[in-house]
């Protein structure tokens, strides 16, 4: 199986001259961070500060953001997604003009994620004035809820269908533990109560940052001869790790019910994703969350990875499924089952692409539309 890139990815890349052979893997050399003018073909530079108001602001399509951004292989500090950094070769970071941008974080740790999530509160605010008789829906969670730039993930569509107005608290590689700690969602839920707000439902979605990457590696043993995928997983380990985020889960609901009771809490699980590591994909990490702990452990066949993932995928979407108020779960909890869905439409290994999160949040709006 082929290794995944070592060097820096960025998509697009600006076009240079001259043109790299197609085999070719070595990145692209850069333009000095100073940088005036753009590389040929490439988008005009902008200072730091305006890629932070652009990426703030919920007018501009982030689409258009993702030739100032770069990230990283190998960077770990949002778990399932990229940590934005700026493109040196089209945004100038030097001078006195982005004095002020620079000392308003670490622009290196997530400062331009945390920049990305603002857009979303600013926009419920102006969805709200101008729907102000649309459902409300509280959105807590990771990756799928809040992929920065690059995809239109589950609240995306969401917003984008206009049914509802959407209050998003997720942000990408959220752990459930850090949700239970912070209690954002008992903290906001109350402030909307409060404002005479109602509101519809709670989404959440967690766990996939819990087990995967090293974690998953804890789960599996290392590959022999003839091993099928059921021989390479600890069983009890994998049921210990399902049942401690499960307790997680309980425990969410709780706060939310405290708070409204009876409000109707929407859960989901993931597909089965591609763990391969040479799909095409263009934004890291890549295949690092379950493909590479699966080599680590001498796993490379592509269909015993797979095999490997149905069986951690099949734990977590059962365990959901049983909270489920239809299973004799807990009331008002409401399981969307999403394996089989995405098909082919993956952007990586764990998250499906823009149509891919459409699918899924078909899903969604079915189980919404029958809440009362």
């Amino acid at each position: 199986m082929k290794k995944t890139r070592k060097s820096p990815v960025r998509k697009p890349a600006p076009k240079r001259a001259p043109a790299r052979k197609p085999s070719s893997r070595k990145a692209a050399p850069k333009q000095p961070a100073n940088a005036t003018t753009a590389p040929k073909g490439g988008p005009p530079p902008i200072t730091l500060g305006e890629l932070i108001a652009r990426l703030g602001d919920p007018a501009v399509d982030p689409k258009t953001l993702i030739p100032y951004l770069e990230v990283r292989e190998g960077d770990r500090h949002n778990g399932l997604a990229p940590t934005l950094y700026p493109n040196p070769e089209v945004v100038r970071t030097d001078g006195p003009e982005n004095a002020a941008a620079r000392a308003r974080g670490d622009i290196g740790l997530g400062f331009l994620n945390g920049v990305y999530r603002t857009r979303r509160r600013i926009l419920f605010e102006e969805t709200r004035s101008k729907r102000p008789d649309a459902p409300i829906l509280l959105a807590e969670g990771d990756s799928w809820f809040e992929y920065p730039v690059f995809l239109k993930d589950v609240v995306d569509c969401l917003i984008d269908d206009h049914r509802y107005n959407v209050f998003c608290l997720s942000s990408a590689g959220a752990e459930l533990k850090t949700m239970l700690r912070t209690e954002e969602y008992a903290s906001y839920l109350k402030h909307l109560v409060g404002e005479g707000l109602k509101v519809k439902a709670f989404l959440l979605s967690a766990g996939g940052n819990d087990i995967v990457g090293p974690e998953l590696a804890k789960l599996l043993v290392k590959f022999k001869a003839n091993s099928k995928p059921a021989d390479l997983v600890q069983t009890g380990k994998l049921a210990a790790a399902v049942a401690n985020i499960e307790k997680g889960y309980r425990e969410i609901f709780a706060d939310v019910h405290k708070v409204v009771p009876k409000l109707p809490i929407l859960i989901h699980g993931y597909d089965y994703g591609p763990a391969l590591p040479d799909q095409g994909f263009q934004v890291p990490p890549l295949d690092g969350w379950l493909g590479k702990p699966m080599r680590e452990m001498g796993i490379t066949e592509d269909k015993v990875q797979q095999g490997i993932v149905k069986i951690i995928m099949d734990a977590m979407n059962e365990m959901l499924r049983r909270l489920d108020q239809a299973n004799a779960g807990v009331p008002d909890v409401h399981y969307v089952d999403n394996r089989n869905v995405v098909g082919k439409h993956w952007h990586d290994e764990l998250h499906p692409d823009d149509a891919g999160f459409g699918l899924v949040t078909k899903r969604f709006h079915a189980v919404i539309g029958k809440l009362p």
